[in-house]
């Protein structure tokens, strides 16, 4: 009886364990170095690339580019306060319709926005797309008669007309009311000296930045490099006659103090 039990037993055992060998134990996870690359992307998020990685990085923020150093943009257009707009565009350019009627009053003196001759008549001044001037604010043509106002090489002649009040030079981009004048103004708020169309700035807020031509861009941000064969330097463009004191063209002063002092 006591073998029965027993080997009813050991049967018991066999089938038990017969049973756990056809139960799947899972195994404890191993452990695993996680890589940080690379990262498979989709297209749902942005990629922002590293400098120096080999590997891009999903990101979920949209990252601006970070700003250059800024530098001042000499290049960029500016915007003209509508007065001085008026004169760098249209003073002396056009011929007075009055004159030619014979009914213009401001002839004598001439005092007229308009040209009433040839040799009168302005070039508008006009920076183009490739940063030059369609004519030069330094140097005058050899062409132009001051008389009949004519140049061989018409309009489209790259150098100053010496007009009459050198008003292609004194109303150019580059200089126009770039510098103060020495001159009072009256209780109209004119020039004394040079009147209603003076030039030069009466107070703080007629001046205006000058406009500068793409040579002299180069020069000022690249002051160390290769200078433009013939072409003016920066320091002696600055002193040059639109910066010259208005008070020498005055006759009395002229007389009075020419060559008086020591260079």
């Amino acid at each position: 009886g006591n073998v029965h039990k027993i080997a009813g037993n050991l049967t018991s055992v066999v089938s038990v364990a017969a049973r756990l060998q056809s139960v799947s134990i899972p195994r404890c996870p191993q452990t695993r170095t996680v890589e940080r690359f690379p990262l498979q992307s989709d297209h749902n998020s942005p990629i922002l690339t590293i400098p120096n990685a080999q590997h891009p990085i999903r990101s979920r923020m949209q990252l601006d580019k970070m700003p250059s150093e800024a530098k001042p943009l000499l290049t960029a257009p500016q915007t003209e306060k509508p007065n001085h707009y008026s004169y760098l565009k249209e003073f002396r350019v056009e011929q007075c319709s009055l004159f030619l009627q014979h009914k213009c009053t401001q002839h004598r003196p001439f005092t007229c926005f308009h040209w009433h001759f040839m040799n009168q008549r302005r070039r508008r001044p006009v920076r183009k797309r490739d940063g030059s001037f369609n004519y030069s604010a330094d140097n005058y043509c050899s062409k132009y008669d001051e008389t009949t106002g004519i140049c061989p090489d018409g309009d489209e002649c790259p150098f100053l007309h010496r007009t009459a009040g050198d008003t292609e030079r004194r109303y150019h981009l580059r200089y126009y009311k770039t510098c103060m004048c020495v001159h009072d103004t009256d209780n109209r708020g004119y020039c004394v000296k040079n009147g209603a169309h003076c030039a030069f700035a009466h107070g703080s807020g007629d001046l205006r930045p000058p406009v500068y031509d793409i040579k002299e861009i180069q020069a000022i941000e690249n002051p160390e490099g290769d200078t433009v064969p013939n072409g003016p330097n920066v320091l002696d463009k600055e002193r040059n006659l639109m910066n010259e004191d208005p008070k020498w063209q005055d006759a009395p002063y002229v007389l009075s103090c020419y060559k008086t002092e020591q260079c």
